[in-house]
């Protein structure tokens, strides 16, 4: 797995999520929700439903995020604050991982067989034109990006925290709650880093072509 994405220039996965989330992630990792629910942890959920039938997986994408996802979450409660981790992309070699070349919810991707969906097969489609979508051609984008910017790697195992490269937030001027993103800083200072990355919160490039689909 690892060496077929390096060649594609894949730098990290991301995973976003609410900021109060980040200090526990930061300390624990990334745990799946039946695990932190067993565990009596806190936590906020971004999909309440999980459509993709993999409740204790941690949703990521690779090299940018599921904008269309994202964009809606952030329309329907406003005054939240949103953190992108990005990750080592080491987590495709060293955790059972399973692939979906678009939404893993969609119906097509939730009834293929769980093994299918964790093959190198499976995490190349990820990458290649599928009929009834934008080809590559089309759509201009970089090698380390996914065709379908909806498309998933979902994480059957717990990540750990030695996995987070950094925590990207968006634009200073669009934090809500400045005070709580600097009391994280100050809790993991020098232990982790934080940037502003506004272009992780916008749209990809190509998204003209994926509306209404």
């Amino acid at each position: 797995m690892l060496p077929y994405v390096a060649s594609r220039g894949v730098k990290h996965l991301v995973h976003f999520t609410r900021v109060e989330n980040v200090d526990g992630i930061l300390t624990r990792g990334l745990i799946g929700r039946e695990d932190l629910g067993a565990e009596g942890l806190e936590f906020l959920v971004n999909d309440q439903h999980r459509f993709d039938y993999q409740p204790n997986a941690t949703c990521l994408s690779i090299s940018f995020p599921n904008y269309k996802m994202f964009y809606a979450l952030r329309q329907k409660d406003p005054a939240a604050d949103w953190a992108v981790l990005r990750l080592k992309p080491e987590i495709l070699r060293d955790k059972r991982c399973a692939f979906a070349r678009m939404n893993a919810a969609s119906r097509e991707m939730a009834c293929t067989p769980l093994e299918e969906r964790t093959s190198k097969s499976a995490l190349e489609s990820m990458f290649l034109d599928h009929d009834g979508f934008p080809h590559r051609v089309t759509l201009r984008i970089p090698d380390h990006y996914t065709t379908n910017p909806q498309a998933e790697v979902l994480a059957l195992q717990e990540i750990e925290p030695k996995y987070i490269q950094d925590v990207l937030f968006n634009a200073k001027g669009k934090i809500q709650n400045i005070e709580l993103v600097r009391q994280l800083v100050r809790n993991h200072k020098g232990m982790t880093q934080f940037l502003y990355g506004p272009p992780y919160f916008q749209p990809r490039s190509d998204y003209t072509h994926w509306r209404g689909i």
